[in-house]
This record gives structure tokens, C-alpha cells and sequence, in this order.
């Protein structure tokens, strides 16, 4: 299991907690995070179904403006395995 399934399935679990117990404050308590972000899950998931709450990535989608091309990282790491080449000739 990933931990993005990992993290899912825990806010399912805070989500169906108060059913159980009746009670939200302590299935906060239970599962140490605070009443707004219980709500804040809640309503999302009212609103959106199980999709909603799901963990989303908070990388930039787009690469890096200084990250060097996937051919130029492919020559370089070629270069040490083919030529025994060291960091200083490669430079």
C-alpha cells in the first residue's frame, strides 16, 4: 500500500469515526488533528464524494527551469559506466 492509499484510507477512517463514537471532539483527539480539519474534510466529502479527500501532490507540474534534459542526465551517467571517465575529466 502506498502512502498516498495509506493517508486516504486514514481520512476515511476520522470520517467514519463519529458515527461510531458520537462524538467529534474526541475522535480528534483520537486521531490528533484539529475540529477545522475534521469540518473542512467533512464538507469536502459531502460535497464531492470519497474522490475529494483523496491526497493530491503538491509538486509544480511543470520540470524545474534549470533541470538539465533527460538525454544530457542519460550522456552523463553513460559517460562513468562506458569510458570509466571520473568527475573531473567529464568536466
Amino acid at each position: 500500500m502506498t502512502p498516498v492509499e495509506r493517508e486516504f484510507r486514514r481520512r476515511l477512517a476520522v470520517l467514519a469515526h463519529p458515527n461510531a463514537s458520537r462524538n467529534v471532539s474526541k475522535a480528534c483527539r483520537f486521531f490528533a488533528i484539529s475540529l477545522d480539519t475534521f469540518y473542512g474534510w467533512r464538507d469536502t466529502h459531502r460535497a464531492s464524494g470519497d474522490a475529494a479527500i483523496a491526497p493530491r501532490r503538491r509538486r509544480p507540474k511543470k520540470p524545474m527551469p534549470n533541470q538539465y534534459s533527460s538525454q544530457l542526465v542519460e550522456k552523463f551517467l553513460r559517460l562513468p559506466r562506458e569510458f570509466s571517465f571520473g568527475a573531473q575529466r567529464i568536466a
